[in-house]
Order: C-alpha cells, then structure tokens, then sequence
C-alpha cells in the first residue's frame, strides 16, 4: 500500500527542510518509538523522502541532473525543458512510501561524508576531558545537523555505538543521553551482527553499579583527574577480567592520585569481599581488613563493615576479636541467626563450651519467635526484599547449624536435662496456676 508523505507529516507540499523538521518534530510526540513503533516507522519513512523531495527539488530548480537522471536525458532538449519548467509548479509528484521499504541499508556516500563530520566533532569533545564529562555539552553535540536526517542516523546508529564503546570513559548520565537518544538498549529496528559485543558493553556502562562519580572533578590543577579516570576503568576492567594483580596495581596508582572518591572505595571493597581471602585464590586476610577499616573510618554508622571485620577476624583465628564485633552486632541485628550462630562458632574455638551452650540455647529458644516476628513484618511491609532475604539467612543457618556435628553433640548430651528442665517448669508453672485459681474461688 502506498501512502502520501505530506499526509503523514499533517502539511503541505513544501521546499522547506525548516518546515519538515518542524512537522516530524511535532508529529514525534504522537507516534513515539516505544509506544508506537509501526507508526514511528512510517513517520520516519516520510521525512527521509520528504527531504530527498527537497533535494531534487533543489536540483531542478539549478538545473541539475536529478539523481535518477540518465545521459539520454539530457540529449533530449524538449523534455529537459519539460523538467526545468517543473520548478514553478506547486506539487509536482506525490512522493510515497512503500511499506515494505527495508528499515536499513549500507551507508551511502553521503552518510560516509555526515558520518565523518559527526565522529570528527565527537572526537573533538572527548579529547577535552573537562569537556567530556559535562553533560549538557553532549546535549548540544546531539543537535548536530547530521542527526535532523533521519535517514543518515539510522545509518549510523551503530557506528556511533561502536565509536563511544570504544571511548567509554564517560559519566553514566551521558550514557543514558546517548541510549535515549539512538535507542541501542531497546535494540529498535535493525541489530547487525557485530553489534552485539558493543551492546553487552553498553549494558555495563548503563548498570547503576559502575556508576562512578566526577562530580567533584574539577580542572584546577591539584589533580589529573584524566589520568585517574583512566586508572579506574582500568580497575573495572580487571575485576570483570578476573585480573586481581591488575586490580590491586592500578587501584594503588589510583588512589595515590586521588583517595576522596567513595564509590570508587565501595566497588573495590565488594571485589575484596566477593573473592577467597587466600593469597592463593584472592587478596589476602590482611589485604581485606586493611579495605575494612578504611570503610568503616569513612562509614562508621554502617554495620555492614562491622560484619565483613568479624568474618575476617574469624578467618585469621582472631576469634577473641571477632566475637567482641559479633556480640556489639548482636544488639544492633536481634533478628539476625548467623550471628548467635558465629558467636557460638568462636566460643567453640576459643574452648568456652559454656558460652557456645549459651548461644546454642540462645538460637532454639528465640529462633521460633524471630521467625513469626519477621513474617508479620513481610506482610505489613507488602513482601519487603530486606525482610525476605533476612527470613532466607535465619533458614540457612538453621538448617547449617542442625547439620552440624557439634549441635548434634549438644543436643545428645543436653536434650535429657533439657526436656526435665522444661518439663519441670511446666509443672511448676501450672501448679501456680491452679493455686492463684484455688485463691480466686475461695473468695467467691
């Protein structure tokens, strides 16, 4: 089916590009790429011929060869002045659309030449790295001239993406400027085939994780904030490669630039802690705790460092100390089961069989209660994660513990005395009962 251009476009036959810009600009806000991509197709169809309609038109009215022209045409003196004499009328053909016109095509010569210009001026800006990191500089790159042709920026879609996977060094803000822009993470028409490692990498520029911070990145000289950059993509780099010597050397260079960028501490911090505390299979005990305590100087009201120290100290059999940390954490996680559960593993070490007792008892006695207390909250809270993942942890150690050979060894030893003591104050506890009752009836 073919339809008429100027009808999708809502004007008039005209010459002017100003004014078709203008109309598909308007004409966007209703057939928007996401919500109505088959309209946004045909909108985008429609301008692309509506400026190769002003491009011949332009052509013949300077006495051009119109691109489709033939050398026969032009040894044909009366009809080329047939088509020198169009210039004067009003709507001369009625350009249309097939529907079934292919979405993509092979860059044309002059796509190449818009292409240049474009990469040129990009170039241009990530070169200047206090430049660079600015977003509304990138906002102005985009109303380059070549992006007003549709037909040019389907064309270079990818290549664009290509070009800043390959100059990546960019805030994440600017990455979702450029995504919302072209549409890459949407994967909206055409996807060539070698584009798909760049799309794996704009995934990971676009994961709020790696969003690192250049706020405080200023060109006054103190630091060189573009080598820093550098350093810590680098950092990035090796921790997605699995490269710790690449990891702990380019960290070091970077820190020793700079050492106020707290996102960047955070993401080094979960590497250390994600990785086996072994100088054979990661950073080593003290590697790790050397990270902790910074994290804990720069957060000391979190006690999620608090945690990571006492798992550290367990490790390097500093049990001592790492059950002072786990009974100051008690306090501030009361519904939390690892942690009785990790006092009784250090009390165990340390040869304190009261104590671990002490804990054991602790875990059974309350871990019915905190069970109930935490479902109540899920509900109340409509399914809140932290509660759900907590909920998780407390039946993980419990099914840990009860594996365990020395809550087996307990449990034999003391589930005789156990049973007699509960059962005694059962007892006593109802004899009360019946005496307090016997008190109420004499006195009726």
């Amino acid at each position: 089916m073919n339809v008429n251009i100027w009808e999708i476009l809502g004007i008039h036959a005209t010459d002017e590009s100003s004014e078709i810009r203008r109309a598909y600009a308007e004409q966007l806000k209703t057939h928007h790429p996401e919500d109505d991509p088959d309209g946004f197709q045909r909108l985008r169809q429609a301008y692309e011929q509506a400026l190769k309609y002003t491009k011949i038109r332009a052509m013949i009215a300077a006495g051009a060869k119109a691109p489709d022209q033939t050398d026969k045409t032009a040894d044909r003196s009366g009809e080329s002045k047939k088509e020198a004499d169009i210039g004067d009328q009003p709507h001369p053909f009625a350009p249309v659309i097939l529907s079934d016109e292919a979405a993509f095509r092979n860059p044309s010569n002059d796509s190449r030449t818009g292409m240049k210009e474009l990469f040129e001026s990009a170039l241009v800006l990530y070169d200047d790295f206090y430049a660079r990191i600015e977003i509304e500089n990138w906002k102005k790159f985009l109303q380059a001239e070549q992006l007003w042709d549709m037909s040019l920026k389907e064309e270079i879609r990818w290549d664009v993406l290509s070009f800043f996977v390959e100059h990546p060094d960019l805030p994440q803000p600017v990455w979702l400027l450029l995504d919302s822009e072209f549409h890459w993470s949407q994967r909206f028409g055409y996807v060539p085939p070698d584009a798909v490692s760049d799309l794996a990498a704009l995934s990971l520029e676009l994961d709020p994780y790696w969003d690192f911070d250049y706020i405080n990145f200023h060109n006054n000289g103190s630091v060189d904030f573009a080598l820093y950059s550098q350093y810590r993509r680098k950092v990035k780099t090796a921790i997605l490669e699995g490269d710790r010597e690449a990891v702990s050397r380019n960290f070091d260079l970077a820190v020793n630039l700079y050492a106020e960028d707290l996102t960047f501490f955070l993401i080094y911090h979960d590497y250390l802690h994600s990785t086996r505390g072994s100088d054979f299979f990661g950073p080593s005990l003290e590697e790790r705790l050397q990270t902790v305590n910074e994290m804990i100087g720069l957060y000391p009201d979190n006690p999620k460092y608090l945690l990571d120290r006492a798992k550290i100290y367990m490790e390097q059999s500093l049990f001592e100390k790492a059950a002072g940390e786990y009974l100051m954490l008690l306090k501030i996680y009361p519904d939390n089961l690892d942690i009785p559960f990790q006092l009784m593993r250090a009390y165990e070490k340390m040869n304190r069989e009261f104590r671990e007792v002490l804990y054991l008892t602790r875990i059974l006695f309350t871990s019915s209660r905190i069970r109930h207390r935490l479902n109540r909250k899920l509900t109340k809270t409509d399914g809140n994660r932290d509660i759900l993942i907590q909920i998780r942890c407390n039946e993980y150690t419990w099914i840990t513990l009860k594996s365990s050979k020395r809550y087996k060894e307990h449990y034999d030893h003391f589930s005789g005395p156990l049973i007699i003591l509960v059962t005694g104050v059962a007892l006593v506890i109802g004899l009360l009962i019946n005496s307090v009752l016997d008190l109420i009836y004499s006195h009726q």
